[in-house]
């Protein structure tokens, strides 16, 4: 996974570091500084059961001053050194534990000797456990608050030129190829959080496939500071159609996405010495649909008809067949006319129980308080579905199979429709999730408007109220920072307290 450049977040100020369910007020240091202050509690808080344990035998001097100063003669207690000793090498029968005849009069002395040294031993164990286990509760994760100037949330100008649309998507271009590099991970750390399922219809002498996907990002995957319990869920579905294809022709094949004569695509013949690649087509009543309800319908248009292969197979979008004459280099190659996938997906986004339809109705969602700003980039990711964004990004790299192209021939046993998709839609997945993460590595060309600025060119209220995870960083939880050495610092002043010294000696005394 890609990491931010050290000038998008910020080092030394307090935040709100997401985790499930909520928050935890958190400070952002150095990996190394983080180091060094863990050992450095690990030596306070051993001190501080040192002083502990003397400030605990005090009392009990205090409260038991005859019992003790008979055990602390024989026994030394006042050492928790001495004690530790003493538990390995006293001798525990029955008699020694529970003497029916206390050696001092009004008191059991063994009975009260197994008391202390169970009392130190106990402060022994915790002062090993604790020396242990409370210094890494300082470090609570790796995530540091966003830097509001390196915050960049392009803007789409209206009524776009082709050259302007190809520009404005050009800047999301590398955030593609980090979310295509980022799948590996994503599969082995996210797994419970994307489904991927290949269907198959029955569908007489043509294969028919279905896939059906489906995932889901909370705040704390966003790395929201205060709206961790926000939760966007994605469910969709592509299936073969072979029924868009109009026509197949010496020069390519055409189709009518959706059966609309306005929506003809192609797929020519003078690609097959490129890679298989597939266009992504947005249905022409989005626009409505999404706002009106949070549902898409898509297309897949694969390219792969008539490319070279040294492999067969008979899977829908590279199923394969010799050429008989007219074919001079003899080589397999894919059949033409390969089917479309007619895809739907819905998004929706919930909180604390409450869940609306879409992006467009994310502010319908009681106590979300979005910063006004976000609505910019949460409508740029997330209006349309982001596999078409992703495909659209990649393009000629979006399909598994175009790794396996070398000048012109491709395997295409070792392709296949469920591969293709189940990589997008993990693709989607990561590119969503890193959606305000990206806005830092985003570099600002061709004079595109930031909407995470002001009008006076500043960054706007609360534009940066996410976090960012590195590996360079470690959040410090602030309630471990304070409660630990104060705690310690009370002990080791009431443990040199010449007050409680006092107290003791003139009840020794008595």
């Amino acid at each position: 996974m890609s990491e931010p450049p050290g000038t998008a977040y910020t080092l030394g100020s307090l935040f709100d570091h997401p985790v499930d369910g909520g928050s935890k007020r958190a400070v952002a240091v150095q990996a190394a500084t983080a180091n060094t202050l863990v050992a450095l509690f690990s030596v306070i808080v051993t001190l501080g059961f040192i002083a502990g344990w003397k400030v605990l035998s005090h009392t009990l001097a205090i409260c038991f001053p005859d019992e003790v100063d008979f055990v602390a003669q024989r026994k030394g207690w006042s050492g928790l050194s001495t004690f530790l000793t003493e538990l390995l090498t006293m001798k525990w029968d029955k008699a020694a534990v529970c003497s029916c005849t206390p050696s001092k009069p009004g008191a059991s002395s063994r009975y009260i000797e197994a008391i202390l040294v169970l009392i130190a031993l106990t402060f022994f164990v915790g002062s090993v456990t604790a020396g242990i286990m409370v210094p890494p509760l300082l470090i609570i994760g790796t995530t540091a608050p966003a830097q509001p100037d390196a915050v960049y949330f392009p803007v789409a100008p209206l009524g776009m030129t082709a050259a302007e649309a190809s520009r404005h998507q050009a800047l999301f271009a590398p955030a593609a190829m980090r979310a295509l590099g980022g799948v590996s991970a994503a599969q082995a750390s996210s797994a419970g959080q994307v489904s991927v399922r290949r269907v198959t219809v029955p569908a007489g002498n043509k294969p028919k496939v279905r896939v059906d996907y489906s995932y889901s990002i909370t705040g704390k995957d966003f790395g929201l500071q205060k709206l961790s319990r926000l939760r966007h869920a994605v469910e969709g579905s592509c299936v073969t159609e072979y029924g868009w294809l109009s026509s197949t022709e010496e020069i390519g094949d055409f189709y009518n996405l959706w059966g609309i004569s306005s929506e003809a695509k192609a797929v020519y013949r003078t690609e097959v010495s490129e890679p298989p690649w597939a266009s992504m087509h947005l249905h022409p009543d989005t626009q409505r649909t999404t706002v009106e309800s949070g549902n898409n319908s898509f297309a897949v248009v694969v390219h792969s008809a008539g490319r070279a292969s040294y492999t067969t197979t008979l899977d829908p979008w590279y199923a394969t067949y010799l050429p008989i004459g007219n074919d001079s280099t003899g080589q397999i190659r894919v059949q033409p006319g390969r089917p479309p996938l007619s895809c739907w997906q819905k998004d929706s986004w919930s909180l604390n129980g409450q869940t609306v339809d879409g992006v467009f109705a994310i502010d319908d969602l009681p106590g979300l308080n979005l910063p006004e700003s976000w609505h910019v980039l949460l409508q740029r990711h997330f209006a349309a579905p982001k596999i078409v964004d992703i495909g659209i990004s990649l393009d000629r790299a979006v399909l598994v199979s175009s790794t396996t192209s070398l000048n012109g021939v491709f395997n295409a046993e070792a392709s296949n429709l469920f591969d293709d998709m189940r990589r997008l839609v993990w693709a989607a997945f990561v590119a969503s999730r890193d959606a305000f993460k990206d806005t830092t590595m985003t570099v600002e060309r061709f004079n595109i408007h930031n909407a995470a600025t002001g009008p006076e060119g500043t960054p706007a209220d609360r534009v940066a109220e996410f976090v960012l995870v590195t590996s360079a960083v470690a959040a410090l939880s602030v309630e471990v920072l304070v409660a630990v050495p104060v705690i310690c610092f009370i002990f080791i002043i009431a443990a040199t307290s010449p007050v409680l010294k006092f107290v003791t000696g003139l009840i020794k005394r008595k």
